[in-house]
């Protein structure tokens, strides 16, 4: 219950229906209980000013909006997207094992030059011929009946 007199005075003049500052000023110097209340309206004031304008919500849009509501009251459940995220993961982690394989690994044996004295071939109508490039290097060539070589 209100004890001050003042109390409806202060709340006339901070809504600016009066204009007697100085002697309102002094009162609130000395009275808890209106400085009090000055700072509750104060308060109210801030918190209205605050709020956003009422939007008007169409048909339309009543749908997204009631969405948005029952997602802030029950958020979305989650959709595996860790299992996704890992999955992904795994696949990269395997790409990068494969390549680092296919790098260090040895490649195959060098090929061994091997020293051909002689030549025959088993297809039919084919014959063979040795052509020496240089000392160390014989090429062999298999001529087939209809003119191709191999």
């Amino acid at each position: 219950m209100s004890t001050c007199q003042y109390l409806e005075r202060v709340e006339r003049w901070f809504d600016g229906e009066i204009t007697a500052s100085q002697e309102i000023e002094e009162h609130l110097a000395g009275c808890t209980e209106c400085t009090r209340r000055l700072e509750d309206l104060k308060a109210l004031r801030t918190a209205i000013e605050s709020t956003k304008a009422r939007v008007e919500i169409s048909d339309a849009q009543f749908p997204s909006f009631m969405q948005r509501i029952e997602d802030e009251i029950e958020p979305p459940r989650r959709r595996h997207v860790g299992l996704w995220a890992l999955a992904s993961a795994l696949a990269a982690a395997l790409v990068v094992a494969w390549s680092l394989i296919s790098i260090v690994a040895p490649g195959p044996e060098p090929l061994q030059a091997v020293t051909i004295e002689e030549a025959s071939t088993e297809i039919e109508g084919a014959t063979t011929e040795s052509v020496y490039v240089n000392e160390e290097t014989t090429m062999v060539w298999i001529n087939l009946p209809d003119g191709d070589m191999l």
